[in-house]
């Protein structure tokens, strides 16, 4: 499976510089959730369901927005944008689907449930990793975060909340506000992602629980290189 925009050159004056690619016939599809375990989601939380493709090398590739997700139930969970499900109301379960066409083949993945709880949010942890790395947790402690001012490359910033007692966590990096102290000397966007703006300077980024409940902030200093 490949897409390209149409090519408009007519040769190629220095072959070196070609783009070599191969196309693989798509095996299968599979619907993969956020959250490892299919835990129960909270009302109000949302999670990401990519959608997976296995070629026929044996290679995996994220079929992003490209594939047609459903909810047998959308009041209880609905796909608000994209692949995000957003969790609306307790219950369930809702079958989640997904169907993929290309080069006039359809696709179907097995399906996936999901349910709905509600529970009180208790405590926010915030921490950072690279944008690129895998995220399972906030550690106990960590080093500061630093980021090149001027660099595309950002820190990404996650949100952790702890829900009745500490019986349950769950990411909820897409339902806090996030804000930096000087955007002078950084910006940070809704999903988390910090960017450095000004070299040699020290910022405070803030978590905020947009659903308003308990404990609703938390707050890491961020060093601008």
């Amino acid at each position: 499976m490949a897409g390209f925009a149409p090519c408009t050159l007519n040769n190629i004056s220095d072959p070196s510089n070609a783009l070599g690619f191969t196309v693989q016939h798509i095996q299968s599809i599979a619907i993969e959730p956020e959250f490892s375990g299919n835990p129960q989601l909270i009302v109000g939380n949302t999670e990401k369901m990519r959608v997976i493709a296995t070629l026929g090398d044996g290679y995996l590739q994220d079929l992003g927005n490209l594939a047609t997700q459903t909810s047998s139930d959308t009041s209880i969970a609905a796909f608000t944008s994209g692949n995000i499900l957003s969790a609306v109301a307790a219950g369930g379960p809702a079958i989640i689907g997904a169907t993929f066409t290309g080069a006039g083949v359809s696709y179907t993945a097995p399906s996936v449930t999901v349910s709905a709880g509600t529970a009180t949010l208790q405590t926010i942890s915030i921490c950072w990793t690279a944008v690129l790395d895998a995220f399972s947790g906030c550690p106990a402690s960590q080093a500061t975060a630093t980021v090149a001012a001027g660099s595309l490359t950002p820190v990404q910033f996650h949100a952790v909340g702890t829900y009745d007692a500490g019986t349950l966590t769950q990411d909820i990096t897409r339902q806090t506000g996030w804000a930096s102290s000087d955007t002078t000397a950084a910006t940070i966007s809704s999903l988390g992602q910090a960017f450095g703006v000004t070299a040699q300077r020290s910022v405070t980024i803030t978590g905020t629980d947009t659903n308003a409940q308990n404990v609703t902030s938390a707050q890491l200093q961020m060093l601008v290189q």
